[in-house]
């Protein structure tokens, strides 16, 4: 929105009197709006508890990582949710750092603690889930190196390990691919 002339039109005819006022009007009345809009924002946002919001996603991390049993509620829906909650939080966050810098510090703590812990959620989710999803029969086969484990192997383990843990069916089927290509290992069935 361009900040218009009150006295003529968006063609730039010339308005009459009545209409000037009018708009004028209007034009205060919007900003004495927008003032009491985010005025209620903000008290909505005060109302919020920014701990009940991290135990909300909490709840949500313990449904989505949990091994034994399926999440109730489908992916998508759990990520909208957590999405909205942290936007929410986000919001919470940015208030409380100008009106209150004692409070902020502490919910970035309270922040940092929850992200520490749906990490480590996150990885015995991945170590107790993928071995799960691997096809039957290569969990049922040995893997027996000839001489150790390779240089190779082992990059690949640290790099499985340490970054392509983000998508982990994708991360999973990567090391499976990679671990059959290389020369040093064979496979073999059990009870041969």
């Amino acid at each position: 929105m361009g900040r218009r002339s009150t006295s003529s039109t968006k063609s730039g005819k010339f308005m009459n009197p009545t209409d000037q006022a009018r708009k004028e009007a209007r034009k205060r009345e919007l900003k004495k709006n927008k003032k009491q809009r985010m005025m209620v924002r903000t008290a909505v946002l005060k109302m919020k508890d920014p701990r009940q919001i991290i135990k909300d996603m909490e709840k949500l991390d313990e449904m989505e990582f949990n091994p034994v049993q399926q999440p109730l509620l489908n992916e998508k829906v759990l990520r909208d949710k957590r999405k909205k909650l942290r936007e929410t939080f986000e919001r919470i966050v940015r208030l409380y750092e100008r009106e209150n810098p004692d409070t902020y510090k502490e919910l970035r703590k309270l922040e940092l603690d929850y992200e520490s812990n749906r990490g480590k959620l996150s990885l015995y989710f991945d170590s107790v889930k993928v071995p799960q999803l691997a096809p039957h029969r290569l969990r049922s086969w040995r893997c027996t190196p000839h001489a150790g484990p390779s240089s190779q192997q082992t990059q690949v383990l640290h790099m499985f390990v340490h970054g392509i843990r983000r998508n982990k069916y994708a991360s999973f089927y990567f090391l499976i691919q990679i671990h059959l290509s290389l020369p040093t290992t064979r496979y073999v069935q059990p009870g041969l």
